[in-house]
């Protein structure tokens, strides 16, 4: 049913910089000016709107990095807005095992 907790809009938490997440948890509602790497496993990022940082000059660059090891993260109601697109930066780059047990 909807109301006023699952409809609307929510005030987001300013995060200057980028974040690097090294402990398992939520990470909810983060208005987040840099890139995220997450390097735990067990993470969920929850309604972020993700900006990225400094434009890349070489591939293989995401705004939202998870690195091998973070297993079963779920990545939700993200919005992924990079401060400077191109063609060498992605939005959500895996860097582990096929299967590794995480959601999108």
């Amino acid at each position: 049913m909807r109301d006023a907790s699952n409809t609307g809009y929510i005030t987001l938490a300013k995060h200057q910089g980028n974040l690097t997440i090294t402990s398992p948890g939520v990470y909810d509602g983060l208005d987040i000016s840099g890139y995220v790497v997450i390097k735990a496993p067990d993470v969920t990022l929850r309604r972020c709107i993700v900006h990225g940082g400094p434009p890349v000059t070489q591939g293989g660059n995401a705004v939202i990095s998870i690195v091998q090891g973070a297993a079963g993260f779920l990545v939700e109601d993200e919005t992924i807005t990079p401060a400077y697109p191109n063609d060498r930066l992605n939005g959500i780059n895996y860097r582990g095992s096929a299967g590794f047990g995480f959601r999108l």
